[in-house]
């Protein structure tokens, strides 16, 4: 169950809303989907307006420091999930893309487990971004922020770590 309180979906790297609030969390590693110097140092600055004086930014990150190496490109990654008694398998694909920042290439295809085996049902391929955290330290203290924590967090597919910031 959800708390009574309200939640806003948009563009990160512009943010309007009518008031500010005492935290904004930028959940499942979305940072990852800002590719350049210039977006990243726009969403922080955008996060900000909407923040209280003593507001708190609080987001998760993939951490390129461990992520970047363990990329073998060519290898498969295999997921699986069971949804109403149905399996579900996702095969992915990294290929690193760091001739400007920590980016990367993820193409994934999905199947659904049928009577003849797997069956492809879709397709996505997206770059992303990894950062460290010394890297993203650099860029809230550029737009006014003080990092308070780094937290490691491990997730099922990637070493990710949490910052806490005002």
């Amino acid at each position: 169950e959800l708390p009574a309180h309200h939640f806003h979906e948009m563009d990160m790297r512009d943010v309007k809303l009518p008031t500010t609030f005492d935290g904004v969390i930028i959940t499942a590693r979305s940072i990852s989907y800002i590719l350049t110097n210039n977006d990243v140092m726009a969403t922080f600055q955008s996060v900000k307006k909407v923040l209280k004086d003593r507001g708190v930014l609080i987001f998760d990150f993939i951490d390129a420091k461990s992520f970047i190496p363990s990329i073998n490109e060519g290898e498969t990654i295999s997921h699986e999930v069971v949804i109403d008694n149905i399996k579900y398998k996702r095969g992915s694909i990294f290929e690193k893309h760091i001739n400007a920042n920590w980016n990367w290439i993820w193409k994934s295809t999905f199947f659904k487990e049928e009577k003849k085996g797997y069956q492809e049902i879709g397709s996505d391929e997206a770059e992303l971004r990894t950062f460290t955290a010394d890297e993203l330290e650099i860029f809230l203290t550029l737009t006014g922020y003080k990092v308070l924590k780094v937290l490691d967090r491990k997730v099922y597919a990637f070493d990710t770590k949490v910052i806490v910031a005002k």
